[in-house]
């Protein structure tokens, strides 16, 4: 996970991210039933190639993956919005942000209890950190269309609406 926070370049920040998926793919799988740990690795492999998709096309028209050097007006207007969506699908999976939170109920509640606080914790405040140097040192903060941050900011509302209904309806 620290390699996610040190990385100062995007290359590094990908290593990180798929260290952080699978080591706790390998913690979960100690505990949890086939299902789970399918909708976890299926999950988390979809943002891996999401996020390798962002990459490679902000690469391909920045020429370097180092983040102060990339300068996002190099990008194509065309592709910005794939850039941004590849982006969003990677953050929401590992945030689990509706709709892409199918795998957070069953792998919090079948992990190791110590695991399953860590995983609670950390892991998701990692798609908000992505979320944060992404959109800020990478791309920078002028070329976000003010629409997607309104779509982030509503996602986020009815995620937290929608699983605190859940949880209080919750018997144990």
């Amino acid at each position: 996970l620290g390699i996610i926070f040190y990385a100062h370049d995007l290359v590094t920040l990908f290593i990180g991210w798929e260290s952080m998926s699978w080591s706790s793919y390998f913690i979960i799988s100690q505990s949890a039933k086939l299902k789970t740990m399918q909708k976890y690795i299926i999950f988390n492999l979809g943002a891996g190639f999401a996020l390798l998709g962002a990459i490679v096309l902000i690469y391909t028209f920045a020429g370097t993956p180092i983040y102060s050097d990339i300068y996002f007006n190099k990008v194509p207007m065309e592709l910005r919005m794939p850039i941004y969506i590849l982006l969003f699908i990677t953050i929401f999976i590992k945030s689990g942000i509706l709709p892409f939170h199918h795998w957070v109920v069953d792998t919090y509640e079948e992990s190791n209890h110590l695991f399953s606080a860590v995983l609670s914790a950390i892991i998701p405040k990692a798609g908000v950190f992505l979320f944060v140097v992404l959109f800020i040192k990478v791309i920078g903060y002028k070329y976000i269309e003010p629409n997607l941050l309104d779509i982030v900011a509503w996602l986020g509302v009815i995620t937290s609406i929608v699983a605190t209904f859940k949880a209080i309806s919750q018997d144990s």
